[in-house]
């Protein structure tokens, strides 16, 4: 029985072992691989704002425009990078601290709540709104305004618009579509169900 415990203590120090070769080495992999993303992002946007600082001065040229267009790619591809790396760092962390009841946890939930709250918003003239019913009011004319119909009357270009359509209805075919309809109609219609 001591044997067995022994044997298997041996077994998991050489698992860790390893385990902690196999971290040097994904880490090694990782280095040579990607590098170190953050300074490559970063570096890639001192060389975007160094070619725009030419195109400002000198103008644009079909070389510096290709050029520019290749590096914006990069760089996307860079903060693609960044924010994967970030967003596979915080899921680790959660899957180690958020599920238990501790500081993480409550700190992760009440940074999110904070993100998500507005407590200040500026009008459309640039004046900083604070309280609570200032920004509702803000809000409402805002999206009143946005969801208001500039033109009252719109024939004009409803009519630009259906002079291009077909007309498959004749004005008799009209006639007979919007004329009331009798009660002799709708029973003809109810005893053919």
């Amino acid at each position: 029985m001591e044997g067995d415990l022994k044997i298997q203590g041996i077994k998991m120090y050489m698992l860790q072992q390893r385990l902690k070769h196999i971290k040097c080495k994904v880490k090694d992999w990782n280095k040579n691989e990607y590098g170190d993303i953050i300074k490559a992002r970063k570096s890639m946007e001192q060389k975007l704002q160094e070619i725009n600082q030419i195109n400002i001065t000198e103008g644009f040229n079909e070389e510096r425009h290709n050029l520019t267009n290749s590096l914006q790619k990069e760089w996307d591809e860079h903060c693609f990078q960044e924010e994967t790396f970030w967003r596979q760092k915080s899921r680790i962390q959660w899957i180690k601290e958020g599920e238990r009841n501790t500081k993480f946890f409550h700190k992760s939930t009440t940074t999110h709540r904070a993100h998500n709250r507005i407590t200040k918003l500026k009008d459309s003239q640039g004046i900083e709104l604070v309280t609570h019913k200032d920004m509702e009011e803000t809000l409402v004319h805002h999206f009143s305004d946005i969801a208001m119909e500039p033109m009252e009357d719109r024939t004009g270009f409803i009519d630009k618009i259906t002079q291009h359509i077909p007309k498959f209805v004749t004005r008799e075919d009209n006639h007979v579509l919007n004329r009331p309809v009798s009660e002799e109609e709708i029973s003809e219609v109810i005893k053919e169900l």
